[in-house]
């Protein structure tokens, strides 16, 4: 769990995150930055900290650059240490981390409980 927050550190160090800054009316959605890297890199990250996929799906996420939707399939991964990491892949490779976490919890009613 100690290379997985040093990971968690060392990956915001290299973006700029900032309190989203959502419209009065709560309604709207807005953008917030994440990391990306290669499955290669990816892949040492999940063996370093022992990370094996949970679940996953396929999908599509928006992309500003294209201003077009592009397939995704996104991977929940978990160790045994009750860490867990959200991870999105690409076509082209690339491989985004969307969430790191510890103290995962399998309980819908506590989880239903945290979305209020």
């Amino acid at each position: 769990m100690k290379t997985l927050t040093l990971a968690f550190v060392m990956l915001l160090s290299t973006c700029t995150l900032a309190p989203a800054q959502l419209p009065s009316d709560g309604n709207a959605w807005v953008e917030k930055a994440i990391v990306c890297t290669t499955r290669e890199a990816a892949e040492i990250f999940y063996t370093e900290e022992g990370l094996y996929p949970l679940l996953g799906g396929t999908g599509q996420a928006w992309s500003q650059e294209f201003n077009d939707w592009f397939p995704t399939a996104t991977f929940v991964l978990i160790n045994d240490e009750g860490g867990m990491a959200v991870m999105e892949y690409h076509q082209d490779g690339t491989v985004c981390s969307l969430a790191f976490g510890q103290n995962i919890e399998f309980d819908a009613d506590n989880l239903r409980g945290y979305m209020r």
